[in-house]
C-alpha cells in the first residue's frame, strides 16, 4: 500500500472547500486504503521472494508479505521472515 506523503499544505479555501491539493491527497489516500484493506480484512501486498529478501533488512518485525512465489503469507518476525504454515 502506497500511502501518499503528507506534505503540509493549505487545508482549505478562504470559502473553507479544500484546496485541490487537499482533494488530491485524500483521494489518493482513499485509493491506497481502499486497495489494501475492507470490511473483510487487510490484503498483504504481493512480492516474489527475490523482492521480499531485498525488502526484509530494511523493514521493521510485523511486516507482512503474500509471497507469489511459493503462494503463502510471510512476516518478519524477530528479524527474519517466517512463512506461514497453513493445514
Amino acid at each position: 500500500m502506497n500511502i501518499p506523503a503528507f506534505f503540509n499544505p493549505r487545508f482549505t479555501k478562504e470559502d473553507g472547500s479544500l484546496t485541490n491539493e487537499m482533494q488530491l491527497f485524500f483521494d489518493e489516500l482513499m485509493q491506497a486504503l481502499q486497495n489494501g484493506v475492507s470490511n473483510n480484512g487487510f490484503v498483504f501486498p504481493e512480492q516474489d521472494t527475490a523482492t521480499i529478501t531485498a525488502l526484509a533488512d530494511m523493514m521493521p518485525d510485523g511486516t507482512a508479505w503474500y509471497n507469489t512465489d511459493i503462494d503463502l503469507p510471510q512476516m518478519k518476525v524477530g528479524g527474519v521472515v517466517k512463512t506461514f504454515t497453513l493445514t
